[in-house]
Parts: C-alpha cells; structure tokens; sequence
C-alpha cells in the first residue's frame, strides 16, 4: 500500500457524519430471530473454504473505563468454569449439524480467542475449550497457521505463556494505551513498560516471537506527546504487528465510560496529530500499512499475503488466508457464511439458558440476499485491495458497477470530489486519503451509513 497521506481539516468535518467503525454487514439492527435448527443450518453452513474459529471469553477482574466490549467482570470463577462448559457445548452442537451432513473440512488455518481476557480462564479449563475446538474442527499443526489469543500483559508468566504453546498459539494479542500515569488513571487500567517488555521476553523465550498490540488513542488526558513517547517505547519490544484503535466515546451505550469527563478528551485536532504520527513514524522504521489502521513488519506473514493479494478482513481483523466462513463461539459473538450472518446470545444468563436448551446460542440474524452479498463483496474489495475492477464485478455478479451503486457514487462524488476515490470506466480505486479513511467508505456501500459516535 502506498504511504498514507496528511487528511485536512475540512475532510475531516465532511466525515463525521460517516461511520468510523465497520460493523456486521447487514448491520445488526437489521437482524431478527433466526430459524437455527440443524435443517437450517444445512443451507447457511453452505461454504466451501476452511472456516475461520473466533472464540469469545468475556470475563475480566475488573473493568476499564474505556471499554466498548461485552465482557463480564467478577472475580468469581464459577461463572467463568460454567462458562467453559457451555462452550464446550455449543462447539459440539455445531460438530454434529456438520457431521449429519457429513461436511469435511481440512483444520483451521485461523483461530482467534478474545475478550474480556481469555487467560481468565484456568488451564484445565482453557485447555478443554481448546480440545473441544479440535475435536470438531481439527488443529493445524503447520508453522503457516494463525492462531492467536488475547492476553493481559500484565498478567503472563512462564506458565500461561508454556500453556498457550501446548494448546497451539503462535501469536499473542496484547491491548495496550499509554504509559502516562493520567492516562492510566483515566481509564482505570495500569501498567509499567517493564512489565510489558518482561511479558513479550517470557512468550519469545518459549517460542512465542509473533506479537500484535492494539494501540489506542483519543484517549482522555491523553496528548500528543504522551502518545508518541508511548509509541516509540511499545516498538523496542519489535512488535509484529500494530492496530491503531481510535477511542470511541458513548457514554449512553457503554456504561463504564460514564466515570470519563468528556472535557478531558483530546481535540479533532490533537486525535488527527497523533494518527499522522504513527502512520508517518511506523512506515520511517519499516512498517507498512494494511488497511486504514493495521501496520505490520515485513516479517510478517501478513506482509506478503498483503504483497500477493491473499488477505482477508474479518471483525477480529485482518488475516492471511481467504476464508468465505467465520464460525464464532460464546457470548454476543458474530458468525457469517456466503448465504447468511448470526449473532449469539448478549447476557451470560441468556447464552447459558438457551445452550442448555438447544445446544446452540443463535439469537439472532438473517439470511443474505443478493444485494447483502454483493454489497459485503465491495466491503472486502475496499478493506482489502483498496480497488475494484470494474470488469470482474460484472463477470461475479452480471450487473453493471456504475448503474448499481449510482446513488453511493454520487454520494461521495457531491461530499468529497476526487479526493478520496478515483472512478474511471475500468476500476475504482481508493487515493492515499482514501486509505486512511476506507471505513467511513465502506459503510457508504454498504448502504446504511449514518452519524457515528465519538
């Protein structure tokens, strides 16, 4: 991807009535009850590639202000113990609707585990869920799979770290803020550089090397300064990988943040500092950009699937193998097929009732029309190769790309001219503003773009 670009003020201003964050598409407002027997299940689980394995582990001890996620926080662990079970559960429910129609898959290139912070879970227990998934699916034992799990750093020691490389992880997933102490105090979540750099020798030491770290900004009291010097510090510990999350504040829908005085919060300007300098910093020492907020270094795997054209983009990110089905397992998490997208249950109470039930936790979702999956299509063309070719649009889906999406390409043509996308009769293709911004453009696709919250 070519270097990403300073964005102006006023291009700025003309995007906040666009999303900044991608969500399932159709959105899930859309959604409704979802006929989920193993009959129904034999059209939607009709794919053809390997699917994807997201796991979701919503505990944690104590909750950060900031937080956006579905978690449940308590120390007590019996939650977490039946929660594991349920998992178990429900991973075989879907073992034995793909057995009755006797789908075969080779194992999983890609697995996620996330949270709230997956290493709640006690060995034995992680370890079970860990089996289960390989007793229904398989583990892939090649150096070339991708299996990562989200891990506090604060947290990790010789034994959690000998454990992940037993269960099969190869990449750890650390969330990370700003060292400044006011910071830290704003969002309740506190930490040294030592400690983190103590954790990443741990898990290299036991064979671990690949690294990713969610960096967030926008943060309250947070400045330009203090997150630059972060920056710099989190990349002495040679990170594989860096996603740049831009705080969301909602105040309404996410309780925890209603401790954080919006008068602390940095400016447009002051946000639009610090994204310029970690896209100018990052590619200076040899990251490159995948997407509008993922970085990762040459060393990468990720680097040369970008390179050849192979990567993918999911809700967990970007990966480096196609994969048409991501399957998702526990509380409030998203599964999508090519014919159809479901979420499960959002409380512990209702996921633990309703697997006790029906073996699975499927609350809602729909099937996708013709329009859904052409649209979703476009999504991933954006998301992943920052073009479309007009051509092969037509060949896919018999249908003429610039009298389909003639109000979207308006849409953009009246708010930004030609500054974000170049359209010619042969391709559509994002400049390098375009780039930085390509998630407000997706949601533009996808037809249901609206005023998003910051």
């Amino acid at each position: 991807m070519p270097a990403h670009t300073s964005t102006n003020s006023d291009l700025l201003t003309r995007l906040e009535s666009f999303q900044s964050r991608l969500s399932p598409y159709p959105p899930i407002e859309t959604f409704s009850e979802l006929d989920f027997s193993h009959e129904a299940l034999s059209e939607y689980l009709n794919f053809s590639q390997t699917p994807a394995i997201n796991i979701h582990i919503p505990f944690c001890k104590e909750l950060c202000n900031f937080c956006n996620c579905n978690i449940v926080v308590t120390r007590q662990y019996g939650l977490a113990a039946q929660y594991a079970e349920f998992l178990r559960q429900e991973i075989q429910w879907y073992r034995d609707a793909l057995k009755a129609q006797n789908k075969e898959f080779p194992a999983p290139n890609q697995i996620y585990v996330g949270g709230g912070t997956p290493t709640f879970l006690l060995a034995d227990d992680l370890r079970r869920v860990m089996l289960a998934v390989e007793g229904a699916f398989g583990t892939n034992k090649s150096i070339d799979r991708d299996y990562c799990i989200e891990v506090d750093p604060r947290n990790v020691d010789h034994e959690i770290i000998s454990l992940l490389k037993s269960l099969g992880f190869n990449r750890l997933h650390f969330g990370f803020e700003d060292f400044s102490n006011d910071v830290q105090q704003a969002i309740n979540r506190k930490y040294s550089f030592e400690r983190i750099k103590q954790s990443a020798s741990i898990a290299r030491a036991q064979g671990i090397h690949s690294i990713s770290i969610d960096m967030t900004y926008g943060l309250p009291e947070q400045s330009v300064i203090t997150f630059s010097n972060s920056l710099k510090q989190i990349l002495r510990l040679a990170p594989s990988r860096i996603v740049l999350q831009r705080y969301s504040h909602n105040p309404k829908i996410f309780k925890s943040q209603q401790s954080i005085d919006s008068d602390t919060l940095p400016s447009e300007k002051a946000i639009q500092d610090m994204q310029e300098f970690a896209v100018s910093h990052l590619k200076e020492i040899g990251f490159h950009a995948v997407g509008s907020n993922c970085f990762v270094h040459n060393e990468d795997p990720l680097s040369d699937a970008t390179k050849k054209g192979r990567i993918h983009w999911t809700y967990r990110g970007y990966s480096k193998e196609p994969s048409d089905t991501v399957l998702g397992f526990g509380l409030s998490a998203v599964s999508t097929t090519p014919s159809a997208i479901w979420q499960n249950q959002l409380s512990l109470r209702n996921y633990t009732k309703q697997v006790r039930t029906q073996g699975h936790a499927v609350y809602r979702g729909t099937a996708l029309s013709l329009d859904d999956q052409i649209r979703r299509d476009i999504t991933l063309k954006l998301l992943c190769n920052e073009e479309i070719d007009k051509e092969a649009f037509q060949a896919r889906w018999k249908q003429n790309f610039d009298t389909y999406f003639a109000n979207e390409l308006e849409t953009i043509q009246e708010t930004f001219g030609k500054q974000l996308l170049i359209n010619n009769d042969h391709e559509l293709k994002l400049t390098t503003s375009g780039q930085w911004v390509a998630n407000q453009l997706a949601t533009v696709f996808q037809g249901h773009w609206q005023t998003h919250n910051t």
